[in-house]
Order: structure tokens, then sequence, then C-alpha cells
């Protein structure tokens, strides 16, 4: 009966609040990030922390609202960053030592991705959705964050 709950919570947009699971993430929720076109939210990241190899962090990107459904260019992307929190961890900036990412045209979510041997390192993660012909992210990139 708990799956048929989280996947009706999926269906919804919104993974439930106490969710540990969702579509290849496990673990603790412990970002939960709006993607908004104005003041319309069209997507949510979620980045999960697990203990698992050593810490085990995983991102999705979540279509939302009016984006349900709708089939768009959507990225989910996660970083083990190499420096503390606050310092540059992404593409451009370098600072990483591990990354995974999922991108293309999705109607419901990007990921999962995920990063191994994070416990004591830090992290950064972004998402992305393409709404109205805008690409709209949202997430820590290029910042270092859950460092521990």
């Amino acid at each position: 009966m708990a799956a048929v709950v989280l996947v009706a919570g999926f269906v919804g947009g919104v993974a439930p609040a106490n969710a540990t699971h969702i579509a290849g993430c496990y673990g603790t929720r412990i970002e939960h990030v709006p993607v908004k076109y104005n003041t319309t939210v069209v997507g949510y990241v979620d980045l999960y922390y697990s203990s698992s190899n050593g810490g085990t962090n995983c991102v999705k990107t979540i279509s939302a609202g009016p984006s349900i459904g709708v089939s768009k260019f959507m990225l989910a992307k996660v970083y083990r960053c190499t420096g503390g929190a606050g310092s540059m961890c992404a593409d451009n900036f370098g600072g990483f030592d591990q990354r995974d990412e999922d991108k293309g045209n999705f109607a419901s979510y990007a990921g999962p991705v995920s990063v191994t041997s994070t416990s004591g390192r830090c992290v950064s993660f972004v998402g992305l959705v393409t709404w109205s012909g805008r690409e709209i992210s949202a997430g820590s990139s290029p910042k270092a964050v859950h460092c521990g």
C-alpha cells in the first residue's frame, strides 16, 4: 500500500514530504527547491542523502503545475565537490571529482542521478526545466552545500 501512496504523490508532481524514496532516489530528502517561471512553479529539484556507499547524494528534477505530462527539455545534475562550503563546484568552475547528469526531453522527470562517497564532502546540484521557451534552473550550483 505504501508504494501506491508514493506513486500517487508522484503523479501529482510532488513527492510526499515524508517520502524516503521516489523512483530511484533513496534516503532522506534534504532539499526541495521550486523551479519557477515568474510566479508559476513548473518543477522541483529534490536532493536526497543516504549513508549507503560512504554517503550517496541523489538528485531528481520533477515536473509540477502546468508542466506535468508535457514533453520539455529537463536536466538533473549533481557534483561531489573537492572544496568546502560555498566553494565553486560546477562544469564552468571545476572543483569537483565526480558528477552525474541526466538530460533530455521528458514529461515527468529528469534523473535520478547520484554521486557516492559524499560523507564528509560537499555537493552541488542543479535542476532545469524549459518552459515558455526559457531554461529555468534551480539548486545550489555552482556553490558547494551540505558538507559533512
